[in-house]
């Protein structure tokens, strides 16, 4: 009887046994489960942050060439105006140059691409004078100037400066109607 009792406690024993191997294998391969799902959220996060770095990068840059190009044409204006420079095309001319130089030093550093387009189209950036007008009001009181870039007779061209990173894009850009006026008193 005794041995009875013993094979009886032996076969539960295996049994028990048994069953504890299997959740163990169980709870190791959730684990495995866990720790593989836990790795790829923690890939897909870090992509996450980096497209958003790369997004803030772009939009930094858009802001930064839309800021130099309103600075440019407000100094040559102010510069123009203080040589004494009143005709309304040469002031046009000059703004126009040094828009499309400061386009072009963006180009180089940022690494972007710089056309005109109509939205349909590229074209390089060229010829910018023809897009654009330049008005002077001379008064007792002091000059008026004001640079708008028109988009050419049918208001349809506009500037592109497109700046990539990554799968990243922003563009910086100079639409029709776009105007900056200087006043100078005196």
């Amino acid at each position: 009887m005794v041995g009875c009792v013993n094979i009886g406690a032996n076969a539960k024993l295996n049994e028990h046994g048994f069953f504890s191997s299997i959740l163990i294998v169980l709870a190791t391969a959730m684990l495995f489960l866990f720790l593989a799902s836990t790795m790829q959220a923690r890939e897909k996060l870090t992509n996450a942050h980096i497209a958003a770095i790369e997004l803030e990068q772009v939009a930094f840059h858009r802001y930064e060439v839309e800021e130099n190009i309103a600075k440019v044409i407000k100094e040559t204006l102010e510069n123009e105006l203080a040589l004494g420079n009143t005709n309304s095309e040469k002031l046009n001319l000059a703004v126009s140059k040094k828009i499309e130089e400061t386009f072009e030093i963006f180009k180089e550093r940022l690494g972007c691409d710089v056309y005109l387009t109509d939205g349909f189209s590229k074209a390089p950036l060229q010829n910018l004078h023809e897009l654009s007008r330049t008005i002077v009001l001379d008064s007792d009181e002091g000059l008026y100037a004001e640079y708008v870039f028109t988009g050419g007779l049918l208001k349809d061209k506009m500037v592109a400066c497109e700046i990539r990173k990554g799968n990243a894009v922003a563009i910086a850009s100079l639409v029709p109607q776009y105007t900056i006026k200087v006043v100078r008193v005196g």
